[in-house]
């Protein structure tokens, strides 16, 4: 019986169970097969053609050399446009000057400065918004970032503040994280899943739930129930709740439970691979039958 269980568990791999590729026994790495399609443009794709504007913000007229032209009464016809379309990146400076008015006692009435301005220099939010647009959605590290503001803006951005810029788009976003949750938490069908990831070089967790419209990552030191309760999401009452098949989404006794699709079409894999023949007929009607409902 022992033997019977180890060879079934040696046989796993990401096809005919949850384990992830990257554990695949023997994996093999296979050469990335050439795409069909050709580079660029697909036949019936709605390309974006840049179109000339009306209004150009410089207009420059480039004069013909009448000292080359052959005798004759020339005059002004019409012109020929073409338009160059470019970005400038320079740096703005504004500076607030609030009014000090004093009276014959001494007294003095400073001007309030808007709310916000707490020093003497400090970055805008146009810098704030672009340094974390940088970091993380194209997930450039703070000090490339510092580098490109210093480089390309002539701003002494530190790495250090463009941390600091995220900390404070985080803590602004407290409310609306708060909001996604319980968008999230009321729907009737729930997806939840969880990967590993290093955070400041150690291993952690990213659970992940979602419904059709919203997703929520939320980033825990642990895998199991305890992160997921302290996410806040899947504790709702009634619902479908989708996932792999792991063992703690159970735990949420007030759900229906639903295995992830791909995941049913896995172990009918390590069914027929145990000599069942039904499940590839399971297999195919499954597949066909997401064909037609869901890509259609």
């Amino acid at each position: 019986m022992i033997q019977i269980l180890a060879e079934k568990r040696i046989a796993k791999n990401s096809k005919n169970s949850n384990v992830p590729p990257s554990m695949d026994p023997s994996r093999e790495k296979k050469p990335k097969e050439k795409p069909e399609r050709k580079p660029g443009g697909q036949v019936g794709h709605a390309g974006i053609t840049l179109q000339q504007c009306d209004n150009p913000d410089a207009i420059i007229e480039i004069k013909v050399d009448r000292g080359r032209l052959s005798p004759g009464l020339w005059k002004n016809a019409d012109y020929d446009r073409r338009q160059i379309f470019d970005f400038k990146i320079v740096k703005h400076i504004t500076e607030y000057r609030a009014e000090i008015l004093i009276n014959e006692k001494g007294d003095k009435v400073t001007a309030p400065f808007p709310d916000g301005l707490v020093q003497k220099a400090q970055y805008g939010n146009g810098v704030k918004t672009h340094s974390v647009y940088m970091s993380v959605k194209q997930l450039i590290p703070c000090e490339r970032v510092s580098g490109h503001f210093s480089s390309q803006m002539g701003l002494p951005l530190s790495a250090g503040t463009v941390h600091n810029f995220k900390k404070e788009a985080y803590n602004l976003l407290e409310p609306y994280e708060a909001w996604v949750k319980g968008q999230i938490k009321g729907s009737k069908i729930i997806h939840a899943d969880e990967t590993g990831i290093a955070v400041e070089g150690k291993r952690a967790w990213l659970h992940v739930a979602s419904n059709d419209r919203y997703t929520l990552y939320y980033p825990h030191m642990k895998r199991g129930k305890e992160a997921a309760d302290e996410a806040g999401v899947l504790g709702g009452e009634g619902g479908v709740l989708i996932h792999d098949h792991w063992k703690p989404y159970f735990g949420y006794a007030g759900k229906e439970h639903g295995l992830c699709n791909a995941h049913y079409l896995r172990e009918l894999t390590a069914a027929e691979e145990e000599g069942q023949k039904w499940p590839r007929r399971m297999s195919d009607l499954l597949t066909e039958t997401n064909k037609q409902a869901v890509e259609a």
